[in-house]
């Protein structure tokens, strides 16, 4: 056998063993899915342990909604290994150990419809009520504030940086606030 086809042998097996190893591999937007199918278990028991009058029931809920956010945390970091855009739903699991889960639901059903939806990753469109013209005032159903700028040479010159002392983002431009 020549070196031209030792070289093809090794070429056509390198490539065989990466399409096997490839075969038991998920996208993190798999993983990241299946971790919200147990986000979602353990909402729904949470939810339930809070509306039984039963202690020992409710108990044995929350020790089940518990363990399911422990498969859920699992399922999430190896989302976040094969595509860090998963960390915030990681993060939001880990917090778990430290917050009540009822506080940490609305973050967690943020993220899981991020997951679920059919454009993952891409920004929600805003509400049609904002203004879309400069100066534009917008609806009256619209509720708003300015947003607090505060620039990094503003705060390195040793000037407040307090909300009301910062720079307000508004129509016409940067502006300070009054």
């Amino acid at each position: 056998m020549g070196w031209r086809r030792v070289g093809v042998l090794v070429a056509s097996l390198t490539a065989g063993a990466g399409l096997l190893a490839g075969c038991g591999t998920q996208s993190g937007l798999a993983l990241a899915r299946q971790s919200c199918d147990h986000v979602s278990t353990s909402i729904r028991l949470y939810e339930q342990a809070h509306r039984t009058s039963d202690a020992a029931r409710a108990s044995s809920l929350l020790d089940r909604a518990q363990a399911q956010l422990e498969q859920a945390l699992q399922l999430a970091a190896q989302a976040t290994s094969d595509d860090g855009s998963w960390n915030a739903l990681m993060s939001a699991l880990q917090e778990n150990s430290r917050v009540d889960e009822g506080k940490l639901i609305p973050s967690l059903e943020a993220v899981c419809a991020d997951a679920q939806s059919d454009t993952p990753g891409l920004p929600v469109t805003p509400p049609s009520n904002l203004p879309t013209e400069p100066g534009a005032k917008p609806s009256a159903t619209t509720t708003t504030r300015p947003i607090t700028y505060v620039p990094s040479a503003y705060v390195s010159s040793g000037a407040p940086t307090s909300p009301s002392a910062g720079l307000a983002v508004l129509a016409g431009g940067l502006r300070p606030r009054a």
